[in-house]
């Protein structure tokens, strides 16, 4: 899935792209793989920042990374 995403983007449309990203991020929650969560979780709120489930997304992944704080900043 991840490469699929880096090699169709521009033919993806925002919103596809932020709801692919939002679930890559949970995947790699589901396998306790944190650090790329947070990643993706950041690639679809760059695409839209107001993005409730990629915000969700990004606050587990830092919170499962004991970065707390980072993580209800996040949540706000």
């Amino acid at each position: 899935l991840h490469r699929a995403i880096k090699v169709v983007p521009c033919q993806m449309k925002q919103q596809t792209q932020v709801e692919a990203r939002t679930g890559l991020a949970s995947i790699y929650s589901d396998k306790h793989e944190y650090v790329q969560a947070e990643q993706v979780a950041r690639q679809a709120l760059s695409i839209d920042p107001r993005n409730a489930l990629a915000t969700g997304a990004l606050a587990d992944a830092l919170y499962a990374q004991g970065k707390w704080d980072e993580a209800i900043k996040v949540s706000r």
